[in-house]
């Protein structure tokens, strides 16, 4: 990504950026899992989750790297990473397992129970 275009990105942030890109991206913190809890452009911080969005990448595990004038972003995996994936869970169902299997795959040391309002 040009540094033009990474400035368009966050065009509505409020940020002041320098003529000097590659100090752009600060500090960097990460989830247990690698996936970006914080990251700081121009001396904001931001959720990884609205970096992500901003940014328009398709995971909150990423790098930002700055190389031969432009951002390099490394993406690993798709989605918020706060559930489950919806291809996964239908490529389980397709092979046959029912939604107890599906959701104990996806959601482990979790029961299901009846919900009454009696």
């Amino acid at each position: 990504m040009s540094p033009q275009e990474f400035k368009e990105r966050f065009k509505d942030s409020d940020l002041q950026f320098t003529d000097k890109p590659e100090k752009w991206v600060g500090k960097i913190t990460r989830t247990d899992t690698g996936m970006v809890k914080s990251i700081t452009i121009c001396g904001k911080e931001f959720k990884g989750t609205d970096a992500r969005k901003l940014l328009d990448l398709r995971s909150s595990t990423f790098t930002c790297e700055y190389k031969n004038d432009e951002f390099v972003f490394t993406v690993n995996g798709y989605g918020h990473g706060v559930g489950m994936s919806q291809y996964g869970a239908e490529a389980m169902a397709v092979k046959g397992n029912d939604y107890k299997q599906i959701l104990a795959y996806y959601y482990p040391g979790t029961y299901l129970s009846v919900y009454s309002q009696n």
